[in-house]
This record gives structure tokens, C-alpha cells and sequence, in this order.
């Protein structure tokens, strides 16, 4: 009893709703404009992809409205929880990370800050970014740099008596009593 432990997974969307808070007194009305917005930001770079593209206009339509529905992007904006913004920043960083757009890396790597920001489970992104292309430094930097709020939120949790990870994340798995294993 008593001890502290983190409870979500989404350090900066627990943020930006402590802002909503504090500006508005009700966080919800705050969080329904940011995953509107981060909805349409996805919608905006789905539609910009090279597939989307080359679509007639009415193709192009479907396949976002299709694609929106199917997500389901409806629900997970009125939910007011952090997936959209999260799937926001995945697409962002495979774009950025994948591409051939960015010459020195920075969008990729601030996409992938705000990835792992909004959902420790980013880390499966990095994960998968590392197997493919495993012999890039830029990849390793990369990914080292945006496991970062992760990294700063588990030493948190660890210097005030809590796990590493927060509880949400360690409710859907097998939680050691140690630590180091923990952390492995």
C-alpha cells in the first residue's frame, strides 16, 4: 500500500490531459480537439502516400474513408484516449525513418520521441525499424534517442519506489520480483 507506481503508458498524453485540466477544468472537451486534430493529420499524410496519390479523386475518397472507418477512427477519437494521436506518430515515423526524405534524420527521430511519449508500446516499432535495417548507425541512434521518455519515466518510477514499467504495461504480462529482470 501506498507505493508509488506509474499507471499509464502514455507519459505525454497523461500531460497534455493535466493541461486540458488546467486550462479547462475538463479535460475531455481538450482531448476530443487533439485527437480530432491528430485524426486528421493522419488523414492528411495517409492521403499524401504515393498508393493514395495515384488513385482518381473518388478512389481516393473511398480508400481514406474506408481506411478511417475500418480503424476504427470514429471510435478512437470520441474514446479520448492517446491511439490516434499514437498512430499518428508511428505513421510519422515510419515515413520519416523509411523515406529517403530526410537527410540528418531529425523528423524521425522527434517522431519517434513523440511515439514512444504516447505509448511505451512504440518500443515493438523500434524493435521491428532495428530488424530491418540493423546495420545502419542512423538506425541504432535513432532508436536509442527516441526510447528516451521511456528510459526518464522508468528511472522516475524506480527512484520513487514504483517499476520500471507502469502498471498498465506490466498488467498484460509477467512482472519479476528483481529489478534487472524486470527491466531484461
Amino acid at each position: 500500500p501506498f507505493q508509488y507506481q506509474l499507471s499509464s503508458s502514455s507519459p505525454f498524453y497523461s500531460l497534455l490531459s493535466g493541461i486540458g485540466t488546467q486550462l479547462f477544468h475538463n479535460p475531455w472537451f481538450f482531448t476530443l480537439i487533439i485527437n480530432l486534430l491528430a485524426g486528421l493529420s493522419w488523414l492528411i499524410l495517409m492521403s499524401r502516400t504515393k498508393l493514395i496519390r495515384k488513385q482518381s479523386p473518388f478512389t481516393q475518397v473511398l480508400l481514406l474513408s474506408g481506411t478511417a472507418s475500418l480503424l476504427p477512427w470514429h471510435l478512437l477519437v470520441l474514446l479520448g484516449m492517446e491511439h490516434m494521436c499514437h498512430i499518428l506518430f508511428i505513421c510519422l515515423f515510419l515515413h520519416a525513418a523509411t523515406g529517403s526524405t530526410s537527410k540528418n534524420g531529425m523528423p524521425a527521430l522527434i517522431s519517434g520521441v513523440l511515439m514512444t511519449g504516447f505509448r511505451y508500446e512504440s518500443l515493438f516499432v523500434l524493435i521491428a525499424y532495428l530488424i530491418v535495417y540493423y546495420s545502419s548507425y542512423r538506425a541504432w541512434l535513432i532508436s536509442a534517442l527516441s526510447s528516451i521518455p521511456i528510459f526518464m519515466m522508468g528511472l522516475y518510477a524506480i527512484i520513487r519506489g514504483g517499476t520500471f514499467f507502469p502498471i498498465s504495461v506490466l498488467g498484460k504480462g509477467y512482472a519479476p520480483d528483481f529489478q534487472v529482470e524486470e527491466f531484461i
